[in-house]
């Protein structure tokens, strides 16, 4: 019997609560999504640079954004709804795959997410929050 949640799951919830609290109003969830969200257009256009040979430090920190709009949420409802969902799921794979797989799953799977939703509207410049896409 596990006497302990996995310590990838308490990261993972820790952080996206935490990133939540530092910014908890309407306006501070509009400045996350704005400077952490993926906005497609940026990501687009860093990913054509690069593919051009003509990356530089700015377009790596777009691309970034598939990483960091992981951990924002749009209001406390998607936080709490992507909480609720992480902990059963979530403990059950790291208890079965181990911590470092399901940080890795989760990882690939929101920019996995974010790319594709990205790739709909690439000309968008609204951003995408959140591991779905």
């Amino acid at each position: 019997m596990h006497d302990r949640p996995p310590f990838s799951i308490v990261a993972i919830m820790g952080i996206a609560v935490l990133v939540f609290a530092m910014r908890p109003t309407e306006t501070g969830l509009a400045e996350n999504a704005r400077d952490f969200g993926a906005i497609p257009v940026k990501i687009y256009d860093a990913a054509q640079g690069l593919l051009a040979g003509e990356g530089d430090s700015g377009a790596a920190r777009e691309l970034s954004r598939l990483v960091t709009a992981i951990f924002i949420h749009g209001d406390f409802e998607h936080l709490l709804l992507n909480m609720i969902m992480l902990w059963p799921f979530g403990v059950l794979a790291a208890r079965y795959l181990g911590d470092l797989t399901v940080v890795m799953l989760v990882l690939l799977t929101g920019i996995a997410g974010n790319v594709v939703q990205a790739g709909f509207n690439v000309q968008s410049p609204i951003p995408i929050v959140g591991a779905s896409g």
